[in-house]
């Protein structure tokens, strides 16, 4: 299963909901733990959408997503983008350690970093080609 999903260039309106399946971090190439939301596959405008990339850990806690939590994703040109959040979650968990190394996560700003970058080894062999970039809609699109 691939970690995050390819759309299209097309914009379109159009919603549909789905359900939190769980929150799980991936480590990106500065060393910086990023989000990724994985959600009941479903299908908008055609593309078959099963994960949503967030930008920063800090809106994770703040808007409450986590298992178990109802969203409404909508398409903004090539993203995948919560437009709400419908029902937040109660089972809100922040990741403690990285999950390549092991070593203790801190806050970078509104991101959690891996202790030691420089030794990490998803930091050091990170490369997605085929991987789009997809973020949380701005705190205006979370809802307690």
């Amino acid at each position: 299963m691939r970690n995050s999903t390819v759309l299209s260039p097309q914009s379109n309106a159009n919603t549909v909901e789905t359900t939190v399946l769980a929150v799980l971090p991936q480590v990106g190439a500065a060393g910086l733990i990023s989000p990724l939301v994985e959600v009941e596959p479903v299908v908008l405008d055609g593309i078959l959408i099963h994960a949503i990339r967030c930008d920063y850990y800090s809106l994770i806690p703040e808007c409450r997503l986590g298992a178990g939590a109802r969203l409404l994703l909508g398409l903004d040109g090539k993203r995948a983008i919560i437009r709400d959040i419908l029902c937040g979650s109660t089972e809100i968990c922040l990741p403690e350690v990285c999950p390549s190394c092991g070593k203790p996560l801190h806050w970078f700003g509104h991101s959690l970093r891996c202790s030691d970058p420089a030794a990490c080894p998803d930091t050091v062999k990170y490369h997605q080609p085929d991987a789009a970039s997809f973020s949380l809609m701005g705190k205006e699109g979370c809802h307690a």
